[in-house]
C-alpha cells in the first residue's frame, strides 16, 4: 500500500544506474481508461509499462533535489520517460534509451504562482525511438516566479519522433480554457529593474487580478501577510526560459516539423542555441521550423 516505489524529494548526490522495474499495474491501468474511480497507482520509477498506461512516467525528479544522475537505463511507459519538475538543479542524465511514447520533458511548469526553477540540466546521449516526443520544454501561460535556465541537451538520436525539438511556454492540452486567451491590464518593466514587483497585495482581501499581462524584474503578482479571498485568472505567462542550448541532435521526423519554439509574448525564450542539428523527414532535409517570440540575448 506504499504510495511511492522510489521517491526523489531534497535529495542530494543520488545515481541511478541501470536496472528494470515492472510494475504489471494492467488491472489499474484498465480503470483509469474506463474513467472509473480507482485505488490510487504507486507513483515515481516506473521502468517498463504498457504504452496505453496513463500518467506512467518513468522516473520524475523535482521537489528541490540536486545532483541528480541517471544513466544506462531504458525506458518505455505510458508518458514522459523522463519528466523534470520545479526545484530541479544539477540533473544528469545520459546513456538513456527512451520510447515509444512522450519523450523527455521539463515541465510542466507554472502551475503555481510562487514556483522553484529548474537550473543546470545536461541531457546527451540519449536515443529516443518512436517516441511522441523529444526533448521538450512545456509551461502554462500563467503568471508563476517558475523559470528553466542552463539546460543542454546534447548527442541525441532521434528515430521517427513526432515532434523533436519543442519550448511550449503556451502548454494547454486541447486549447480548451486556456490562461492568457484574454488581454486586459498590462504591467511591463525591463526585465533587470530590481525589486519591480508587477502587482503587489497584502493587508487585503476580496481582490481579483484578471486578463492581464505582466512582465517584471522581479515577482508578476506578490502576495503578502493579510491577504485573504485571492482570485488570479487569465494572466499571461511569467515563466521565463532562458540559455537552452541543443547540440548534436540527428535523426528523423515523424512530422513536417522538426523544430517547434512557441514562447510568451510577453515574457520571450532567450539564449536559445542550435548546434549541429541535422533532422530529416521521409528521407529529406528537416521539412521546417516554427518559432515564436525568442529572442538571441
Amino acid at each position: 500500500s506504499v504510495g511511492n516505489w522510489i521517491l526523489f524529494k531534497g535529495v542530494n548526490g543520488v545515481t541511478i544506474s541501470g536496472g528494470i522495474l515492472d510494475r504489471q499495474g494492467t488491472g489499474l491501468w484498465a480503470c483509469k481508461a474506463s474513467s472509473k474511480l480507482c485505488p490510487s497507482g504507486a507513483t515515481g520509477v516506473k521502468v517498463l509499462a504498457s504504452g496505453t498506461s496513463p500518467n506512467t512516467d518513468g522516473i520524475h525528479v523535482q521537489l528541490l533535489s540536486s545532483r541528480v544522475i541517471i544513466l544506462r537505463s531504458k525506458i518505455s511507459t505510458g508518458d514522459d520517460c523522463v519528466s523534470i519538475g520545479p526545484g530541479t538543479a544539477n540533473l544528469r542524465i545520459e546513456n538513456v534509451v527512451c520510447g515509444p511514447v512522450h519523450g523527455i520533458s521539463i515541465g510542466i511548469l507554472g502551475k503555481d504562482l510562487q514556483e522553484a526553477g529548474v537550473q543546470n540540466v545536461t541531457i546527451k546521449t540519449v536515443t529516443f525511438k518512436g517516441t511522441q516526443n523529444g526533448v521538450r520544454i512545456k509551461a502554462w501561460g500563467r503568471p508563476s516566479s517558475g523559470f528553466v535556465q542552463g539546460v543542454i541537451f546534447q548527442h541525441a538520436v532521434m528515430i521517427n519522433v513526432q515532434n523533436l525539438v519543442v519550448i511550449d511556454q503556451n502548454y494547454c492540452p486541447n486549447n480548451i480554457n486556456c490562461p492568457g486567451q484574454m488581454q486586459g491590464v498590462k504591467v511591463l518593466a525591463s526585465g533587470t529593474s530590481p525589486n519591480t514587483d508587477g502587482i503587489h497585495v497584502q493587508l487585503s482581501s476580496g481582490v481579483a487580478i484578471l486578463r492581464s499581462k505582466i512582465s517584471t524584474g522581479d515577482d508578476c503578482v506578490s502576495i503578502g501577510p493579510g491577504t485573504a479571498n485571492l482570485w488570479i485568472e487569465n494572466v499571461v505567462s511569467c515563466v521565463k526560459i532562458r540559455d537552452v542550448t541543443y547540440q548534436d541532435i540527428h535523426g528523423t521526423s515523424a512530422t513536417p516539423v522538426a523544430v517547434k519554439f512557441d514562447c510568451s509574448r510577453n515574457n520571450p525564450c532567450s539564449g536559445i542555441r542550435l548546434e549541429d542539428v541535422k533532422l530529416t523527414y521521409q528521407n529529406q532535409p528537416a521539412a521546417r521550423s516554427i518559432l515564436r517570440q525568442c529572442r538571441r540575448n
